[in-house]
């Protein structure tokens, strides 16, 4: 009885003390265990340390994103060696500025371009030169701006060190929000400038990912105008009457300074908000009912009674040229070589206008300023574009 009792105890006791303990481990396998435990150690220290050695390569930089806008359609609209040459040479003459200004190009993301610059002066300085450049004037492209504290990895050996960090986050959220024809920044980029007056703020954004919002600043990417538009403005306004057979357009002197004064929210007053505000009457003819009747007209001065009137026509969209002024845009009323309007507009319109395509019709009002071998339309604004077929 007590062998048979005892073989099973042994057996157990062997099970509990012996090698089916761990039956797939011997002495080596608890050695690879304390090198796999040692080496974990190891490599967390060692993460440890670079993170240490990242966070001393923290520095204050700017970062901008310049992007090309509509590469997707110009892609699909024209061959590959057309739309391949139209994105090389606004990459690298988005690189080429940023260089002359001291900047980094830190990587080229397809049609978008990121940068660096040691502070916001040298960012301002190179925004300045792509405004200021004729050639990017025929692309039209978005920036986003934003300053703060960056670290640089060197993901390899060879590469350059990668700035990362919110503030690379941040300026990609802003891209991302801006509108083809702006430069759109963080209140930590503008706040960097001496002299932010180009800056407009636009208030509050949410952006994605990010715990709170941020206040955002816009800046057009072409030329402003100025009050340069005005100057004819004045001039129709502050003209004797004896020089219109038509109406009297003063009843007294009109300053710029009056216009300037005429503001909305955050915008400037526009040329259609003057014209609207001093209630320029408008002449319900057609442009070839003008045409046919200077034609028949024997008074020698007969242009001039249609001058100063504000008209509503509509017509194909032919070309537009930029000037150092304003913009002027050709549309034809008619095939008659007379029944022809050149539309002179702010370049805060560019964005607008070189939208247009060939034979694309566009509906404008405006006020007459010139009558010779067609119209002249100043204060103009376009109502409604009907796209080309095709």
């Amino acid at each position: 009885m007590q062998a048979v009792l005892r073989a099973p105890l042994n057996k157990s006791l062997d099970f509990m003390g012996g090698k089916h303990c761990f039956p797939n481990t011997d002495m080596s396998d608890k050695h690879n265990l304390d090198d796999l435990v040692a080496l974990r150690h190891q490599k967390r220290a060692e993460l440890r340390k670079l993170g240490q050695d990242i966070a001393a390569s923290a520095r204050e930089c700017i970062v901008l994103f310049v992007d090309l806008s509509d590469s997707t359609r110009i892609k699909s609209e024209l061959p590959a060696e057309e739309w391949l040459g139209y994105v090389y040479g606004f990459v690298q003459t988005v690189a080429e500025h940023a260089l002359s200004e001291g900047g980094v190009v830190v990587k080229r993301i397809g049609d978008e371009v990121m940068l660096t610059f040691a502070d916001a002066a040298a960012g301002e300085r190179f925004i300045d030169r792509l405004i200021a450049d004729e050639d990017m004037q025929s692309y039209r492209f978005k920036v986003a701006a934003d300053g703060g504290e960056a670290f640089y990895f060197q993901f390899a050996k060879g590469l350059s060190p990668d700035p990362y960090g919110p503030v690379i986050d941040r300026c990609a959220r802003i891209a991302s929000t801006a509108a083809a024809g702006t430069v759109l920044c963080s209140s930590a980029y503008r706040d960097r400038l001496s002299s932010p007056k180009h800056y407009t703020e636009l208030g509050m954004f949410s952006l994605k990912g990010l715990a709170t919002p941020e206040r955002l600043y816009v800046r057009p990417v072409v030329p402003a105008a100025g009050s340069n538009y005005l100057n004819p403005l004045l001039a129709v306004l502050n003209a004797k009457s004896a020089q219109f057979t038509g109406y009297r357009s003063q009843s007294r002197h009109v300053t710029a300074r009056e216009i300037q004064q005429l503001k909305d929210g955050y915008n400037a007053p526009r040329p259609f908000l003057a014209r609207e505000l001093f209630n320029v009457p408008r002449l319900p003819l057609t442009s070839t009912e003008i045409v046919n009747a200077i034609r028949e007209s024997k008074d020698p001065d007969k242009e001039s009674r249609y001058i100063g009137y504000v008209v509503e026509w509509n017509g194909k969209f032919e070309e537009f040229r930029r000037n150092t002024d304003d913009l002027t845009v050709n549309v034809c009323m008619s095939s008659d070589l007379r029944d022809y309007a050149r539309l002179r507009m702010t370049h805060e319109s560019l964005e607008i206008v070189r939208d247009l395509r060939p034979d694309d019709r566009v509906c404008f009002r405006g006020i007459i300023t010139e009558i010779s071998l067609g119209f002249t339309l100043n204060y103009v604004e376009l109502l409604q574009i009907e796209r080309a077929a095709g």
